[in-house]
C-alpha cells in the first residue's frame, strides 16, 4: 500500500472530487475517472501524471484512423495489472 502524504492545501481534495464529478458528467469511461481518484490517494503524482499522459495520447489516436502495428494491443499499460486480476478472478 502507498503512503498517502498529503502535503496540499486541504481545499485541493475538494477541487480533486469536483473535477470527478464533472468528468463523470462529460461521460468520461472508468480508466479516467480511476486516474483522477487515485490522484492524491493511492498513487504517486508521477504515476497519475503517466497515466493521464497515456490516457489522452490513446484517445488523440483513436480519432485518426490508423493500422495497429503487429503486436500491438492497445491496451493501457497502467490497468494491466488489474484487467490480469480481473481476468484470473473470471476464470
Amino acid at each position: 500500500m502507498i503512503k498517502k502524504t498529503n502535503s496540499y492545501p486541504p481545499i485541493a481534495d475538494q477541487i480533486i472530487s469536483e473535477l470527478y464529478r464533472s468528468v463523470e458528467l462529460l461521460g468520461a469511461d472508468q480508466e479516467l475517472l480511476a486516474l483522477i481518484g487515485s490522484w492524491n490517494e493511492t498513487l504517486p503524482d508521477e504515476l497519475v501524471l503517466e497515466g493521464l499522459q497515456f490516457w489522452i495520447k490513446c484517445k488523440l489516436a483513436e480519432q485518426q484512423p490508423q493500422k495497429p502495428s503487429p503486436g500491438q494491443t492497445g491496451a493501457n499499460p497502467f490497468f494491466m495489472p488489474l484487467q490480469k486480476i480481473h481476468h484470473n478472478e473470471q476464470s
